[in-house]
């Protein structure tokens, strides 16, 4: 279907594009085969893209960062068929290809869960909603798994369809589109029920939501198979639409869509398209390109945030500018790999991602990306500026490179010799030649013979008249003038005129102004003709000899110089005006103007060449002093010389030199450009001041020369079978250059072209050649089609199919086809000259003569003779003129010399819209649909008019003397056109929905190279056509934004802000705004899109800025439809509340304008406005105005205005009303004086906030009395109290005071009364008040209550209270009592003093106690070493921080009676100081190193303990536990080494192996004793076992425990052991130390030894499940030392592992639990009891591992 359809845009070939885009192979990142060979799964998180989510064949699923590194590997069920991440990135799901089971991965919390659905065939394919809180997941039997991920609960909807589901995809409201290999597509709400199903014509593949590019529909894409793609517009009635494309595409690969609604589609041979969903155009094909044409493209992918797309093939990536798809702006190479399976960019854009069929995945910075228009690296900036440069110097007209073209020669016309030619003037028409054959040839511009003139003897000279119209020729065999008439029949066109003179003609000048023409003869004598009005004019003795120059000026005057040596300046009727004799013979006589210092009044100087090298001046105003300028002798002879521009002279000399010098009298003569063209011999020159160019000629070539730029040579003709060049000429037009050579051949160039073009969309026809036209799609360049007309066109138009040439009144209707050369249709004659013609699709519009002829372009059977043309205007109105018209699909726009603008509808065949302008119009340029129509007016005004709403905007700063103007093509920028003149180009941009209604806006202006034209607009690029026929591009200053913004200075960043938000680019302007990264950038972009009603993206700017209120304030109107209330709402948020209050009342809802001002607290307008909108709401307004005034403090309008809210308001009026009008009523009332009205109106009110505000102005008035009256009626007792005190009205006061809560009342009652000396009133008056100081002052002062005093102080704490006790108690001589007092009251010192005076330190020190400070320590340790208390003296330097001085003291106090405390105190102090040196006295002390008595060992451990030397103090606590042990202390020794043991995992330090072992041995022996109370003897025989094998251990109990070894071993049935250990009793050493009452068994167990026993019940080793004992506790397979179970001693097991909850000793959790459950303490700590709930279950035996000394 759509290969039918006409594109909208063609794609521009890749090859050429990649010349400017970059070649990156730098990744950020690569993960080579993470998950082996082959395919792989992968999907960047949502927004904010930190993770990466990777899995494949071997069932593991990888989480990476951004930047490459692994951050979690889960372990999946089977190997992984698709994950994906939900909308919000937090969660991840993964399929997997052998188990109908998800995989739930929360990014978060690294946690994962498993989903399995209730059915058992493999799940394909799954969809996440827009919520990111449904998944849905289809399976290869057609059932669906839905998963909740907000609570978690999943369910099953089988039988969904009837074959494997291939795509499943959720729309933004929630609805599920599910389509199956059933070949149907089914529509689901969220709960899975069915609610719409589409039979397919094939099996679909995927399907996915997108939304249309008229921004309002929703669409369903579905690709079936890989030959189309079906359509539905799920908002629309209208069936859905099936997308069929070009074979030559190959296979539909895959299709994304871009947030434009567009359709970005990959086919598999390499091309790249970009379609339309717009429902008025959809399938449109609006971009083609083929991306790859050597191997089948793989895969697309599209960046919304980038504006770009990707595209892959084999190891190759390009990247598409999605604003200007033709531009590839990046292509990468992974090196490396032969085919890339998959692409996709992170949301954020920042990383491109590829992987290949290896398993290799590589990610690229996603920066190769356009953040303006266009893109192209940085770094390439420089080349790219050097090739721009010389493009536009190569295309700006001057173009080097390229030679001028040949059209003919003409060999030999006049025989060999010398050749003389002359064109036509003005038209360039025909070309005269002479030579010696004594023949006159007439050739037109392609070189055919027109005429041929006869003479009787060689031609003296020849010439066109100034319009071209008649030529002259005179011979020198007679005085006969003929004249040739080039618009005669070619047997008219000849006749002689008689000279009336007698001797021969020697020279012949035509009047450049007029008809005159001047012939000279070889005696000096003179004749002027005037051919208009045919009178001859003979002057004898002009001269006295042969004239052989002259000229005319544009006065008329003439001048002529002879053989004489004379110059003869004469007016048109011969009369002599001067006469100069010069020095030698003239030549090559010129009028022209040198300029002067004063005014310039014409041609005023003539000037010549005399003796062939110097140049004589001769100016008209001061003929006393001509000017002779001589040249360098070098140079040779002046050949030729010619005047251009502002009074410059070119003048070819014969040595080759070209020179340019000035007439101007400041630098007269004064050489500006010199240069030797020509090698030997310079023979002409010529100067084309259309063309501003001068050509010379010599030796065998010709070079041409920019007027502008003399030094840049702009063609270089050879002639390369010519051995000179004599002569060379332009035509007046510039178009035509001709040589003559001295071979006698002429050779004539085409240097110009007439600028003829024009363009239909994207295709333009241009004039190549006079008789070439050549036709070229702007979007396909290196696509031209030339082919050759009959006639050189003087008009020519271009349509979508037609092209149209002609000239005069005929015209050739071309057909445009695909590819070959257009065919002509048929050709057409018109009434008149054809001044222009348009055309589109059917019809041609020509303008002959103020008429408009309309006809079809190829007649078709069937079409009503009506519809096969017509002329406008109609007969009723040929009083008027056409001047302009244009053809646009639908309608003809023409527009006449009265003002009338007419729109005439094509369909209907009817005028649909006429608009009359105040005066004529010029010129009328439609944009492309028609909808906006440019005009010029007579006054070279600009206006923009809307057919639509009849809307006129005039444009500003159009240029006055426009030349044209054109329309962007580009589909994106409608709203753009420029205007040019013939040195600028203007860019505007028309808005037709803004704040301030239609505007019209120049965005900026580019130069127009001279002598171009512009043909096209796109993009804004324009394409000119040059006066060579060429076309070439110029970007618009306005849109010239080519360098990555990522590089931008923050200058340009500025100016690209500038240039996107002018040309409405917004979305440009934003990735602008995110490099520059202001709040201005963004206030700039966002005010500007609230200008243009851009609501939607004005919104995310300002989310971007954090400007909430601004966000929520555009929420509430971004839904508004009428664009005068949405204008109005956005003039008021950006403070135009004038213009808001306009759109507002011109809207439907103009209340609008009154809420504005009330919210603005405008009140007078307010009220103007609500009396006219709204009269009900002045009451409210009334109101809310006095409150303002009132605040204000222009109380007597407030009190009118309360009054007025009052009076208006209706009788329903709400009672809140009232009562705030009442309200202010009696507070305006008070404060202007009539209080009575107001304490009236304030006490009637149940209001108690109005009695406290009046009370409050009362208050401020001093008005106590009824201020007090109304703050009581109010329940403000406080305020009410306080009034009554200031009218010291205390009988009051003390009735309001139980309901007083003030304490500062309370405090000025209280004062009140003791002034009266009612001080117990007071106390309590004072108690309330809680000044409990003066409370004490008048239970000591006046009450002589002490005990009292004592009580509230101490209650108090009150420091003044307590300093007033203390005295008391020194007046008493309590000095104790006194003491603690002053303590309390912070004097400190006194009570130092008082302690030291009166022997009370001890008691100081206890008051003190350890809240003193430093100074007040250092007193008491002073006082106490004085005293000799050394203890006390170093506790106290301790105390105030001196820890070395408190070290002599306390060493000194050890060696007394209060050695224990003084050395544990000492012990205490190093530990805080921390000092090498303290430590270092008191291990030395320790040691006996001072007195030779070494210390209890308990000490030096709590020194080490208390340093944290927690090794050492491992060590000590052995040696301790060793002592304890010989002595029979076992419960010391546990208690000592399970504390140091615990200290060292505290502080995860290496338990030491003796420390654990010696611990292990003692709780064996311990716990042994607790079993045999439990009466389980076999558990407390292995332990005595243990204990007994080391037995060296326990030297103070050998023989009790031997023999409760035996014992137990008897009881236990170990017969074995016991023997064994019986027989070590009844060893000499131990037989006589055996209780009498057990050494009868001993030995009975001796006499009769057992020699077997049952062997011990083995258990697993926890860390490598070798069996072993159950109390052994070293694994000889693993060689570990195991831990062991506090309950048992056994060593512990994994699967029945806990721990203490006190000491953390690990334990069998069923064996500890039997002490649990008998409320038993733990047998390790001996703390208790433990609950149940209390025991955890350890999975790893290691953490125990360092209870036996291991690490």
């Amino acid at each position: 279907m759509l290969s039918n359809l006409t594109k909208l845009i063609g794609g521009a070939g890749h090859h050429k594009a990649e010349k400017g885009g970059a070649k990156l192979n730098q990744t950020t990142f690569d993960l080579k085969a993470p998950h082996g060979p082959g395919n792989m799964q992968w999907a960047w998180q949502s927004l904010p893209c930190e993770l990466l989510a990777t899995s494949g064949g071997d069932s593991r699923l990888t989480i990476y960062t951004k930047d490459g590194h692994t951050k979690e590997t889960v372990k999946l069920k089977g190997p992984c068929q698709a994950l994906k991440w939900s909308k919000d990135g937090a969660t991840l799901a993964v399929i997997n290809k052998s188990l109908p089971v998800v995989c739930i991965y929360e990014a978060a919390k690294a946690k994962k869960k498993e989903v399995t659905a209730p059915f058992e065939d493999q799940l394909t394919h799954m969809a996440w909603s827009k919520t990111s809180l449904l998944l849905a997941c289809g399976s290869k039997n057609g059932n669906v798994l839905m998963y909740n991920h907000a609570n978690g609960k999943s369910g099953a909807i089988e039988g969904k369809h009837k074959a494997a589901i291939c795509g499943c995809a959720w729309s933004p409201d929630g609805q599920l589109a599910i389509c199956a290999e059933d070949n149907t597509l089914s529509l689901s709400h969220e709960n899975g029920q069915t609610f719409a199903e589409l039979k397919l014509r094939t099996s679909p593949s995927s399907v996915s939501y997108g939304r249309a590019d008229n921004g309002k529909d929703s669409l369903l894409a579905v690709k079936l198979g890989a030959e189309a793609i079906f359509v539905l517009n799920v908002n629309r009635k209208d069936g859905p639409l099936e997308l069929t494309f070009s074979e030559r595409y190959g296979a539909i690969l895959d299709f994304k869509w871009h947030q434009r609604g567009l359709l970005m589609i990959g086919f598999a041979k390499g091309y790249f398209n970009i379609v339309s969903t717009n429902p008025s155009n959809m399938g449109t094909e609006l971009f083609q390109v083929r991306d790859f044409r050597s191997a089948e493209m793989t895969g697309i992918a599209v960046s919304q945030a980038l504006g770009l797309c990707a595209t892959i093939s084999a190891n190759s990536i390009r990247t598409h500018n999605l604003e200007d798809p033709r531009e590839t702006v990046g292509s990468l190479e992974v090196n490396g790999e032969n085919k890339l399976l998959k692409i996709d960019w992170s949301e954020d854009g920042g990383l491109l991602t590829v992987s290949s069929v290896q398993g290799n995945l590589y990610a690229f910075p996603g920066s190769i990306k356009r953040q303006a228009v266009p893109a192209v690296a940085k770094a390439d900036e420089h080349a790219r500026q050097a090739s721009k440069a010389a493009k536009q110097k190569k295309e700006a007209g001057d173009d080097k490179q390229v030679t001028a073209a040949r059209l003919y020669t003409l060999h030999n016309p006049h025989g060999p010799g010398g050749i003389f030619f002359a064109w036509q003037r003005r038209h360039g028409t025909y070309m005269a030649t002479t030579g010696y054959n004594q023949m006159v040839n007439i050739y037109d511009r392609m070189g055919t013979m027109v005429d041929q003139i006869a003479l009787p003897g060689n031609c003296t000279g020849f010439g066109w008249d100034m319009n071209g119209d008649i030529l002259a020729v005179i011979n020198e065999k007679n005085s006969a003038i003929i004249l040739w008439d080039a618009n005669y029949s070619s047997k008219t066109r000849v006749r002689q005129l008689d000279s009336g003179l007698r001797d021969p003609l020697s020279s012949l000048i035509w009047s450049r102004s007029s008809a005159y023409l001047a012939v000279g003869t070889a005696k000096g004598n003179l004749m002027i003709y005037n051919h208009q009005t045919s009178r001859r004019i003979p002057i004898m003795g002009k001269h006295t000899r042969r004239i052989t120059c002259g000229a005319w000026n544009k006065q008329n005057l003439l001048a002529l110089g002879g053989e004489d040596k004379t110059l003869s300046i004469s007016n048109e009727f011969g009369d002599t005006m001067r006469l100069a004799t010069l020095r030698a013979e003239p030549s090559q006589i010129q009028f022209s103007e040198m300029k002067m210092d004063g005014a310039s009044d014409g041609e005023n100087t003539v000037s010549l060449v005399l003796v062939k090298k110097n140049l004589f001046l001769y100016s008209l105003t001061d003929p006393d002093n001509p000017v002779e300028l001589a040249f360098q002798s070098r140079y040779g002879n002046i050949n030729r010389y010619e005047w251009f521009g502002d009074g410059y002279i070119l003048l070819g000399f014969s040595s080759g030199y070209f020179v340019a010098i000035s007439s101007h009298m400041k630098e007269i003569g004064t050489e500006l450009f010199q240069v030797k063209n020509h090698k030997t011999q310079l023979n002409d020159i010529a100067v084309n001041l259309a063309l501003s160019k001068a050509a010379s000629c010599g030796d065998n070539t010709v070079k041409i020369h920019e007027l502008q730029e003399m030094k840049e040579i702009w063609s270089v003709l050879s002639l390369d079978d010519e051995k000179s060049a004599d002569q060379v000429e332009w035509s007046d037009d510039g178009q035509l250059l001709a040589v003559g050579c001295g071979s006698g051949n002429l050779h004539v160039y085409l240097s110009s072209l007439p600028i003829l073009g024009g363009a239909a969309g994207t295709r333009i026809a241009v004039l190549t050649s006079l008789l070439e036209v050549t036709i070229m799609d702007y979007l396909r360049k290196e696509e031209s089609t030339p082919f050759t007309v009959d006639v050189e066109p003087s008009f020519l138009g271009i349509g979508p199919f037609h092209l149209i040439v002609g000239m005069n009144n005929r015209a050739w209707i071309y057909l445009i086809g695909e590819g070959g050369s257009p065919e002509l249709v048929r050709d057409r004659e018109y009434l008149g000259t054809v001044e222009s013609v348009r055309l589109n699709a059917d019809y041609a519009s020509v303008l002959c003569d103020g008429v408009i002829q309309l006809h079809v372009l190829e007649s078709e059977s069937g079409e009503s003779e009506e519809r096969e043309g017509r002329l406008f205007p109609d007969p009723e109105h040929r009083d008027m003129k056409i001047t302009c018209h244009y053809l646009t699909a639908d309608f003809l726009i023409y527009g006449t010399d009265t003002g009338q603008l007419v729109f005439f509808f094509l369909e209907d065949w009817a005028v649909v819209n006429e608009y009359r302008h105040t005066m004529g119009i010029r010129q009328v340029y439609p944009e492309v649909n028609g909808t906006r129509v440019v005009f010029v007016d007579e006054r070279s005004e600009g206006h923009i008019f809307n057919p639509v709403n009849d809307l006129l905007e005039r444009i500003t700063k159009f240029p006055p003397q426009a030349l044209g103007v054109l329309w962007e093509n580009y589909p994106l920028d409608r709203n753009v056109f420029i205007a040019w003149d013939r040195t600028t180009i203007a860019t505007f941009v028309y808005t037709r929905e803004n704040v301030d209604g239609a505007v019209i806006d120049m965005v900026d202006s580019t130069p127009l190279p001279a002598g171009q034209s512009p043909l096209l607009l796109y993009n804004g690029e324009v394409t000119l056509q040059t006066c060579s026929g060429r076309v070439t591009q110029l970007v618009l200053a306005s849109h010239e934004m080519e360098a990555n913004t990522n590089q931008y200075e923050e200058k340009e960043l500025v100016t690209a802000m500038k240039k996107n938000v002018a040309l409405r680019r917004y979305k440009d302007a934003w990735t602008v705004a995110q490099a520059l990264d202001k709040p201005e950038a963004w206030r700039q972009l966002a005010e500007a899109c609230m200008k243009d009603l851009q609501i939607d993206m004005a919104m995310r700017v300002y989310r971007q800025m954090g400007d909430v209120g601004m966000l929520w304030s555009l929420e509430t109107i971004r839904e508004i439809e009428d664009i005068k209330l949405l204008a109005g709402y956005v003039a008021m948020f950006l403070g135009d509340f004038d213009e808001a209050q306009t759109f507002f009342l011109s809207s439907t809802t103009p209340v609008a304008a009154l809420e504005m001002r009330r919210d603005l607290l405008q009140w007078d307008m307010a009220l103007q406005l609500a009396s006219k909108l709204a009269p009900d709401q002045i009451p409210d307004i009334s109101r809310e105005y006095a409150h303002q005034l009132e605040f204000t403090g222009d109380y007597q309008q407030a009190l009118q205005h309360y009054e007025q809210g009052l009076s208006l308001a209706a009788e329903d009026a709400s009672e809140e009303h009232k009562a705030q009008c009442t309200g202010g009523i009696a507070r305006c009332s008070i404060r202007c004086g009539d209080i009575r009205k107001g304490v009236q109106l304030a006490t009637n009110s149940p209001s108690k906030l109005l009695k406290k505000e009046c009370a409050e102005i009362l208050e401020g008035m001093k008005q106590y009395n009824e201020a007090a009256v109304l703050f009581e009626k109010g329940a403000l007792y406080d305020r009410a109290a306080q009034m009554y005190i200031k009218l010291k009205n205390w009988n009051k006061v003390a009735e309001l005071l139980p309901q007083v809560q003030s304490l500062k009342i309370h405090s000025q009652y209280a004062k009140a009364r003791e002034a009266e000396g009612k001080y117990k009133e007071a106390l309590a008056a004072y108690e309330t008040a809680r000044e409990y100081d003066s409370m004490v002052r008048i239970l000591l002062d006046h009450l002589n209550n002490p005990q009292q005093a004592v009580a509230v102080v101490q209650e108090s704490k009150s420091v003044e209270g307590a300093r007033l006790v203390a005295k008391f108690f020194m007046k008493m001589g309590d000095f104790a009592s006194a003491i603690q007092f002053l303590v309390m009251s912070k004097c400190i010192e006194e009570a130092f003093n008082l302690a030291q005076k009166h022997g009370k330190m001890d008691t100081f020190a206890d008051i003190i106690g350890n809240d003193g400070r430093p100074e007040d320590y250092r007193s008491m340790a002073l006082h106490y070493e004085n005293s000799m208390n050394y203890f006390l003296a170093g506790k106290f330097h301790h105390m105030s921080g001196d820890s070395t001085k408190a070290i002599k003291l306390l060493l000194k106090a050890a060696q007394g009676a209060q050695e224990a405390d003084a050395i544990m105190l000492a012990i205490d102090v190093v530990g805080e100081a921390n000092s090498e040196g303290l430590a270092k006295q008191v291990i030395d002390f320790l040691l006996g190193e001072q007195d030779g008595v070494p210390k209890d060992p308990k000490y030096l451990f709590r020194l080490y303990m208390a340093r944290k030397m927690y090794r050492e103090s491992a060590k000590t606590a052995v040696i301790i536990a060793k002592e304890e042990q010989k002595v029979g202390s076992y419960r010391n020794a546990h208690d000592m080494l399970l504390g140091m043991y615990q200290e060292l995992r505290k502080h995860k330090i290496r338990v030491p192996n003796e420390l654990a072992s010696n611990m292990m041995m003692l709780h064996s022996y311990i716990l042994a004793r607790i079993h045999v109370k439990r009466n389980e003897h076999l558990m407390a025989a292995r332990l005595l076992i243990r204990v007994a094998n080391n037995i060296s251990k326990f030297p103070a109990h050998t023989v009790p425990i031997l023999t409760s070894t035996v014992i137990e071993c008897q009881r236990s049935g170990l017969k074995k052991s016991s023997f064994q250990f019986a027989a070590t009793l009844m060893k000499p050493e131990y037989r006589d130390q055996v209780d009498a009452k057990y050494r009868k068994k001993i030995e009975a167990v001796v006499r009769k030894p057992a020699k077997t026993e049952e062997e011990e019940f083995p258990a697993a080793c926890p860390f490598c499940d070798n069996m072993i004992a159950e109390t052994e506790l070293n694994c000889d397979k693993c060689k570990h030392t195991l831990p062991y179970a506090s309950p048992s001693g056994r060593h512990v097991v994994k699967d029945d592992l806990t721990e203490c909850p006190f000491c953390n000793f690990p334990a069998i959790r069923s064996e500890l639990a039997k002490f649990v459950e008998s409320d038993d303490p733990c047998p390790m700590c001996n703390k208790g009891p433990i609950g149940a709930g209390e025991l955890r279950i350890f999975p790893d035996a290691a953490v125990f591992l360092p209870l036996m000394g291991e690490e």
